[in-house]
């Protein structure tokens, strides 16, 4: 999409000079929080063609607030009722490495801001798709502007990445992206359901966010939410409906990049070795996956035990 830039510096000056923690004379100054919003539109409109009129709109009395250190909610928050955007102190005080990486932060709150309605963002209207949402948050923010080493979503983003990837394999109506960006959680949920992914599993994902937020580390929780989308998964390739080589082979690009904790005393590192056996199983009988009529499901099942 081609971004008229002296348009976008215009409206944002003009949206400036009516809130008060803006000042409109920053916004060729790099590092400021003008500067940022500024790149940020613009490379929203680049790459996802995105409406920015409801941002605009919620710009002008947007606040943001400091995050106590003792809050629950992680390192960045969005209030869509107050249109209010809160950092963690401990962002703000403590990342002289960038390890949080303060413009990935920011990223997020300009997204929350963007895709807001009513009392969600995203499509944080199903409550089931929580944790995803923001999953989903961070992915989209690290594309703009990079990842950080520090964040709370780093399982639930490997989650979201093999649910895509699962969504791509069964030719779904919607992604994770465009559902974010259209506020479509239902239609997400009624998609991940109709291609196995439970409420079940979707409630565990909010579970172990919920957890780590609250400080508590349960591998095993994750383990075992792992290996349930793995098995859908090889079930799916198993039953033929999913049928795309290049599909198989991205979600076992994503089962070898799974290397956030050490999980070889949970299980999921024996079961993640198991799909990938299994997964080559196919490929290797298979050259084209769209013309598989006779290997047999069983096999698959039991490799990927």
């Amino acid at each position: 999409m081609r971004v008229d830039f002296n348009d976008v510096k215009q409206k944002l000056i003009e949206i400036f000079r009516k809130n008060p923690i803006f000042n409109e004379i920053n916004i060729d100054k790099e590092g400021t929080v003008e500067y940022k919003t500024f790149n940020f539109v613009l490379k929203l409109q680049k790459f996802f063609n995105f409406d920015m009129d409801n941002f605009y709109q919620r710009i002008e009395t947007l606040k943001l607030e400091p995050l106590s250190i003792y809050s629950n909610n992680g390192f960045v928050s969005y209030d869509a009722k107050e249109n209010t955007g809160k950092i963690s102190l401990q962002v703000l005080k403590n990342d002289d490495e960038n390890k949080y990486n303060i413009d990935n932060i920011f990223a997020q709150i300009m997204l929350m801001t963007s895709t807001a309605r009513d009392n969600y963002y995203g499509f944080g209207n199903v409550r089931q798709l929580d944790a995803l949402n923001k999953a989903c948050t961070y992915l989209i923010a690290s594309n703009l502007v990079g990842s950080s080493e520090k964040n709370y979503a780093e399982e639930e983003l490997m989650i979201l990445n093999n649910l895509d990837v699962t969504l791509t394999g069964v030719k779904s109506k919607i992604d994770f992206v465009t559902a974010y960006l259209s506020n479509n959680g239902q239609l997400l949920k009624e998609e991940l359901n109709k291609c196995g992914i439970n409420d079940e599993i979707l409630n565990d994902i909010n579970y172990l966010y919920e957890a780590k937020l609250n400080g508590l580390n349960i591998p095993d929780r994750y383990a075992s939410i792992s290996n349930k989308i793995n098995r859908n998964f090889a079930m799916l390739v198993s039953n033929r409906v999913i049928s795309d080589i290049n599909v198989v082979n991205k979600y076992k690009s994503h089962l070898l990049n799974d290397k956030v904790l050490d999980y070889s005393t949970v299980g999921v590192d024996k079961v993640r070795t198991g799909m990938l056996q299994a997964l080559d199983y196919v490929a290797k009988k298979n050259n084209n996956i769209v013309n598989i009529n006779d290997y047999n499901k069983q096999n698959v099942m039991q490799k990927a035990a």
